[in-house]
């Protein structure tokens, strides 16, 4: 899972975006230009090896607690490359010295306005490493291609905790200064609650699973009745389908607006979430990378507007897996 955003803030705040190395204290934040963005140059080193084998790692300290923020340092690249190769100089010890000493400093000086910025910041990080782990992004090709399939299908266990997340967003108290990171929650909890709700209207459980009944299975013979609904299976699915392209829209906006008011580096090892559709002839996958673009907002505040404009604009998104619809047809009642 790597190293929370709550964290990273945590730390960042506490050391004032400097150097915790002594002696050096340089502002590890590169002001913005006309043209760029602000940069940050600093790093988190662990002070005990993040693994048994890393610098420092030989230490009793338990695995799952050295992505903790007492047991990261912020300090420059060089510093950084310094600490991990004189370990016997820079030892456990000396480096959680050198992290107290740094960060008292850094409180003594530190303005009650400031002070009370990072705590916000600290509030929202929380907001987002919580609904990163609900929304399972670290799985997300995974549990998301499961409802890409010709049949579409879920964990009831999936179903039931993403039902939870569409009521904690719901419930969250938002801080003033992030009204942009706000309103892409609010458009992911929209698309989600309506791919739930669509996807529940033919589901049936079975061993824990959640599937879409393939309802035009009838026992009489009806050809016409079986081939009307044929054809609404296939509505179905096909907006099923691209109400999962849509989350993926949502959760990528929510990524990229964090990286704009948090921390630039959220995310960026792993990349855009992406999905895979499939099996297609011969069994194979196609992955997808999916997100909004700028005509995707024009005239609104949000992108996705409800299930009734998603009827036509689903037509006008960067992709749409439903073959059995064209934007003037009629859309699943």
């Amino acid at each position: 899972m790597g190293i929370l955003l709550r964290t990273r803030v945590i730390v960042w705040a506490r050391a004032d975006a400097r150097c915790s190395f002594e002696g050096c204290g340089r502002n590890l934040v590169f002001d913005a230009t006309q043209t760029d963005p602000e940069t940050l140059v600093g790093e988190l080193a662990h002070i005990v090896g993040q693994s048994k084998e890393g610098p420092r790692g030989d230490d009793p300290l338990p695995i799952e607690r050295r992505d903790d923020p007492a047991n990261l340092i912020l300090l420059c690249s060089e510093h950084h490359t310094v600490v991990d190769a004189r370990t016997s100089t820079y030892t456990v010890d000396a480096l959680r010295a050198m992290k107290a000493a740094h960060e008292a400093r850094v409180s003594t000086a530190l303005e009650p306005s400031e002070r009370e910025r990072f705590h916000t910041l600290e509030t929202v990080a929380n907001y987002v490493d919580h609904w990163s782990q609900q929304a399972n992004l670290d799985e997300w090709r995974f549990w998301t291609h499961r409802l890409l399939e010709p049949v579409p299908h879920m964990k009831v266990e999936v179903f039931r905790t993403l039902e939870e997340l569409g009521r904690w967003i719901l419930s969250r108290v938002w801080p003033p200064g992030f009204e942009r990171l706000r309103g892409a929650f609010d458009n992911f909890k929209a698309v989600l609650e309506d791919l739930l709700y669509v996807f529940a209207r033919h589901m049936a459980e079975k061993n824990g699973i959640y599937w879409t009944e393939r309802f035009y299975r009838i026992p009489e013979y009806d050809p016409k009745h079986y081939e009307a609904l044929s054809k609404q299976f296939d509505m179905h699915v096909g907006l099923v389908s691209d109400l999962t392209l849509e989350l993926t829209r949502a959760v990528n906006w929510i990524c990229a607006e964090v990286r704009a008011t948090i921390d630039r580096s959220y995310r960026l090892k792993e990349g855009m979430l992406l999905v895979d559709s499939g099996p297609y002839r011969g069994l194979n996958f196609i992955t997808h990378r999916v997100e909004y673009r700028p005509q995707d907002f024009e005239g609104r505040s949000l992108p996705y507007a409800g299930l009734d404009d998603f009827a036509t604009t689903r037509f006008r998104r960067d992709l749409t897996l439903d073959s059995s619809q064209s934007e003037e047809g009629e859309e699943e009642s």
